[in-house]
């Protein structure tokens, strides 16, 4: 069964795919990875969370090397939480 937050995944990730260049969309997708791996953090270890952090890390980078600067601050601020709170798993 789909939730809803991993269709929006799904679509954004093919988004990604259809213009990699698309800032907007590698800005969402990260967004919606890092959301969707703090709501896990609450009931899995960290472990089993490796897969998303690495998608949203890269996202983030991909993010911030195309964005503007309005996302880039919070970007940054988001791929160093992941880095420092996960970059040891």
């Amino acid at each position: 069964l789909s939730t809803p937050s991993t269709r929006v995944v799904e679509v954004l990730r093919r988004a990604t795919q259809l213009d990699p260049r698309w800032n907007k969309a590698w800005h969402r997708l990260s967004l919606t990875l890092f959301d969707n791996i703090s709501a896990a953090a609450q009931t899995s270890p960290p472990h089993q969370l490796s897969p998303l952090v690495v998608h949203a890390v890269n996202g983030f980078f991909q993010s911030i090397s195309l964005g503007s600067e309005r996302h880039n601050l919070q970007d940054t601020l988001r791929l160093l939480t992941l880095w420092f709170k996960y970059g040891g798993e």
